[in-house]
């Protein structure tokens, strides 16, 4: 999992970053010196608003996405949010400014964007408001920000979202799209913008038509992502391959497979881990990397749970080794559907 930690996260609030809706986004260091970027609710529903990002953080476990450090609530009061205020504590990004970007700093960005997303899909979500402003910092810290609007990556209709950035199919009555496709029509018109910045105040017609005269390989990859038909857009995976080879380089990721295999593994037991965050005592039977994948994936549940301000855990329960149909979905899910027949 990501590297949250089973022991309470202590930092202090240094100054604002800036304000939303729900939340407010401070810089903070920890014990250590560690920089931090904290998510800080300010309304009721903040709590269920942050373990809403943070689980869907967790779970697609991706280095082209925001790094989570801690969640829960402040033990103390700090610059005015009372103890008890829900928190995320994430990596703190550079910020850098985003002018006209040239080619091969687009093309990393779409490498990185397509790693982000191919992630988040194979957790299970989308991202639903993917857009120029959500990427943050550069280099090695490229970043794919906030998953506040993420959504299962099947769902027919988004969550809400960017009204320029939602897919064509959206604006016909009763018509609808896997938000797996959906986050491709806006990585498209968002590559697109950045290239060329003053596109943003244009229509999203004169957008889509501005994508034919990108640049080569550019144009490549991006037109392939404004298809008007949903089923025509290429996968996340295929944004990062496409990228990667214009590149002539990898995105050099050495846990890629571990990666991959925990996800899927974990995502196969969302459902009994989320269960077994209500027990107060959870005995667990599995051996080797399962069982220490589910150590840090229960105590991740039980923090959520309390962002939730869910009742207290209570009773005991037993999460035994991956078997039966979990097992089977878990091997077509790495192996594919010929693997139903083992």
């Amino acid at each position: 999992m990501a590297d949250t930690q089973p022991t309470p996260l202590t930092f202090s609030l240094l100054s604002e970053l800036g304000r939303g809706a729900s939340a407010a986004v401070w810089q903070a260091r920890t014990e250590t010196g560690e920089p931090l970027a904290v998510k800080l609710g300010h309304v009721p529903e903040a709590g269920a608003l942050l373990a809403h990002e943070a689980e869907r953080l967790l779970a697609a476990d991706s280095p082209a996405l925001p790094l989570v450090r801690g969640l829960g609530r402040l033990p103390r009061a700090q610059r005015g949010f009372a103890a008890g205020t829900p928190y995320l504590a994430l990596e703190l990004l550079p910020r850098a400014r985003r002018r006209s970007l040239g080619l091969e700093q687009l093309l990393e960005l779409a490498r990185v964007a397509g790693r982000a997303l191919a992630d988040l899909h194979a957790a299970g979500y989308a991202h639903g408001d993917v857009k120029p402003e959500h990427f943050v910092g550069e280099g090695e810290q490229l970043r794919l920000v906030d998953l506040g609007l993420a959504s299962d990556a099947d769902a027919r209709l988004p969550r809400g979202g960017t009204p320029r950035y939602l897919a064509p199919e959206l604006l016909q009555p009763g018509h609808g799209s896997d938000g797996r496709q959906r986050d491709g029509w806006a990585l498209g018109l968002s590559l697109t913008e950045l290239f060329e910045p003053s596109l943003s105040e244009a229509s999203v017609a004169e957008v889509v038509a501005a994508a034919g005269r990108l640049p080569a390989p550019l144009d490549r990859l991006v037109v392939p992502l404004l298809a008007s038909s949903p089923w025509a857009r290429p996968s996340a995976a295929w944004v990062e391959q496409r990228a990667s080879d214009a590149l002539g380089k990898p995105l050099v990721d050495r846990d890629a497979g571990v990666r991959a295999l925990r996800r899927s593994y974990l995502r196969v037991r969302r459902r009994e881990l989320r269960r077994a965050a209500g027990w107060s005592s959870c005995e667990l039977r599995s051996r080797g990397e399962p069982r220490r994948w589910l150590e840090a994936a229960l105590w991740q549940a039980r923090a959520l749970r309390e962002l939730r301000a869910a009742p207290a855990p209570e009773g005991q329960g037993l999460l035994p080794p991956l078997q039966g149909a979990a097992l089977d979905e878990w091997l077509v899910e790495l192996v594919g559907p010929s693997a139903s027949s083992w």
